[in-house]
């Protein structure tokens, strides 16, 4: 059986969790009041400690590899590949949208999972089970929360941390709020699925999706390209 260390970090309350095989061990949730690069290391040295486990008896690490925080989910990323190679065990990103997807009850068939993406923009994408499996319906799309609330489909059933403090369509189906937040017991058990399957990340190759680029990338690309001086009349 598989031991396996679980990171999920692209929300401001990130979480870390312990899995034996599919038997969950610990979880625990980090500080939101702290920044996730000063609570995360300590987190794990605790977890570690309590479990009695060192980093070399990890075999896989699994992670939210976002969309989400810029600045959290490049964090976990980077840790997750920094003990995978350091403990030469194996290592399984999650997408973070199919995370909050896989936290939706067993007998939702199609679930939109709704995302913060700043700037007045949400990120959607919907998934539909079969044969107990997510499959993704409607791709990662970023989307201005006006448009995205008048174009939604009758009876949408709706999942994700984007939906606080908005008012969702009257004909949705809101599920409830303690299942919005992605956490690291989900990211362990679809990387479990993965890994028994025989798929697994390149540690090397792995990297975050941001989803989107950063504001300041994003206004460096609506700049006009920059021009050369022309020759002088004295050159």
């Amino acid at each position: 059986m598989a031991r396996i260390l679980a990171l999920e970090t692209s929300r401001r309350r990130g979480s870390i969790a312990l899995f034996d095989g599919p038997r969950a061990l610990q979880e625990v949730w980090l500080d939101e009041k702290e920044t996730t690069a000063r609570n995360l290391t300590p987190t794990l040295q605790s977890l570690f400690s309590q479990s009695g486990w060192q980093p070399r008896d990890v075999d896989l690490i699994a992670v939210g590899v976002g969309p989400g925080s810029f600045t959290g989910v490049r964090i976990g990323v980077m840790t997750a590949k920094t003990l995978a190679y350091a403990a030469g065990a194996n290592i399984v990103g999650c997408d973070t949208m199919a995370v909050i997807a896989a936290q939706s009850p067993a007998d939702v068939k199609e679930v939109t999972v709704v995302l913060d993406a700043g700037r007045g923009d949400v990120y959607s994408a919907t998934y539909r089970r079969e044969a107990e499996e997510l499959q993704i319906r409607r791709p990662l799309e970023i989307i201005p929360l006006v448009t995205w609330r008048t174009t939604r489909e009758k009876n949408e059933t709706l999942i994700g941390p984007g939906l606080h403090g908005i008012d969702p369509p009257p004909e949705a189906n809101v599920l409830p709020a303690e299942l919005w937040e992605p956490n690291a017991a989900t990211v362990a058990k679809l990387a479990f699925g993965r890994w028994k399957a025989g798929a697994t990340d390149d540690v090397w190759s792995l990297t975050p999706c941001y989803g989107r680029l950063s504001a300041a990338e994003e206004k460096r690309k609506r700049l006009p390209p920059a021009t050369l001086p022309g020759p002088t009349a004295s050159s």
